[in-house]
């Protein structure tokens, strides 16, 4: 298990702090922040949900569970109507099935609405309902489409974003503080992320010459490298954690920025 904390971090103020949780391929993480905002406490642990650590028995004043499912489609919240789900989601993926659950994000900062599914009966979910009856689920995406806004708004270029996954990728184009695109791909080979790249570009007619193109997540292999062949202004993501970090997270900066979409959870939060 990977812990790392800061000095400030106090359990007994448990109730003003925010757990965030992330189902991982091989267990959990978690991120604990204060009403600042500041991360406090980051642990990755491997296997089942650790009921015994001492942090996770602690009650906390809001809980977060990160969603990672790759089904979910964007409306925009002028029209959105919360009674009508099921239709929109039948009109993208066709009927739902008697395993998932929608669940709606008004993603701030912007005009839109991120619905998705979740698995109902996974059983590492199902844990976490009944250890925090109150945890609140959002969608990946929902806080990338956040923070991609959030740092648009600060430039006059337009910007395309790709965050490494397992088999897949998130991809968010944005201009002027306004979303272009968002979307997820699967790919099995390198060779078959790039042909994805290259199409959005061209279906977007972006200029493969100036557009910033900013890449995070965890590359498995020779991603980056191959775009640098298409595209001039590609470069990693060196500011994925919103708020500055204190001396003992620094020292452990390429895990957190593997778990960035985790540990942002609270900016995106309306």
């Amino acid at each position: 298990m990977i812990e790392i904390s800061d000095t400030s971090f106090d359990l007994l103020k448990s109730s003003n702090y925010t757990l965030s949780i992330r189902l991982i391929p091989s267990g959990f993480c978690f991120a604990v922040s204060d009403k600042e905002m500041n991360l406090l406490y980051f642990a990755s642990c491997e296997d089942s949900f650790p009921a015994d650590n001492e942090v996770v028995t602690k009650p906390f004043g809001q809980v977060y569970l990160c969603v990672d499912s790759n089904t979910y489609t964007l409306i925009p919240n002028p029209v959105y109507q919360p009674e009508q789900q099921e239709q929109y989601w039948n009109l993208n993926f066709g009927s739902l099935s008697p395993m998932e659950k929608l669940q709606a994000d008004n993603v701030r900062l912007t005009d839109i609405v991120n619905l998705f599914s979740y698995p109902v009966y996974d059983q590492r979910l199902m844990e976490l309902k009944k250890k925090f009856p109150s945890v609140r689920l959002i969608h990946r995406q929902s806080v990338q489409l956040c923070l991609a806004t959030m740092r648009n708004k600060q430039s006059n270029n337009r910007q395309f974003f790709i965050h490494i996954l397992n088999a897949s990728f998130d991809v968010i184009c944005m201009e002027k503080g306004r979303v272009i695109l968002a979307n997820t791909y699967d790919y099995h080979n390198e060779d078959e992320f790039l042909y994805f790249v290259l199409n959005i570009f061209e279906q977007l007619k972006l200029d493969p010459h100036t557009v910033e193109v900013i890449v995070g997540g965890s590359p498995a292999g020779r991603e980056k490298e191959l775009l640098l062949k298409y595209l001039r202004n590609v470069q990693d993501d060196s500011q994925p954690i919103m708020k500055p970090l204190s001396e003992p997270f620094l020292k452990q900066l390429d895990i957190l920025n593997k778990q960035y979409t985790l540990i942002n959870i609270p900016f995106a939060i309306n």
